[in-house]
């Protein structure tokens, strides 16, 4: 189960929530390709997308906040980025093994869309 789009995640910063639920675009993205047992070149080309666009928007949320706000998001990214690239492994380990399931991506993706809405949204703009 992917993370939704709601206005509990709302930011109040315009571009900052377009941003956010583009992300979460991808991930639902990501996730209907899992369950459908899209091709894995496929499905590695939506990671790659997804990898490229969290980069992006990291450093676009830390150039525009004010210093106190950079600080606080500062360590969140890092958190999220560090479980993102355990995430990549993962995903790469069991790419490059025969018998990837879709229900070993689905374990994945759901552990990612926990940790972004959990730790990252909730702390930084609802907490």
């Amino acid at each position: 189960m992917a993370l939704e789009w709601s206005d509990k995640l709302l930011t109040g910063k315009k571009e900052i929530d377009e941003q956010h639920k583009k992300f979460i675009s991808y991930m639902t993205k990501l996730s209907e390709q899992i369950k459908t047992g899209a091709d894995m070149n496929v499905i590695r080309e939506t990671i790659d997308t997804l990898t490229r666009y969290q980069k992006e928007h990291f450093d676009y949320e830390e150039k525009i906040l004010s210093p106190a706000e950079k600080e606080k998001h500062e360590k969140y990214h890092k958190e999220f980025k560090t479980f993102f690239d355990e995430f990549l492994q993962e995903f790469k380990a069991a790419y490059n093994k025969p018998g990837l399931t879709s229900q070993k991506l689905t374990i994945l993706l759901k552990n990612l869309s926990n940790k972004l809405q959990d730790n990252y949204m909730k702390h930084l703009y609802q907490g």
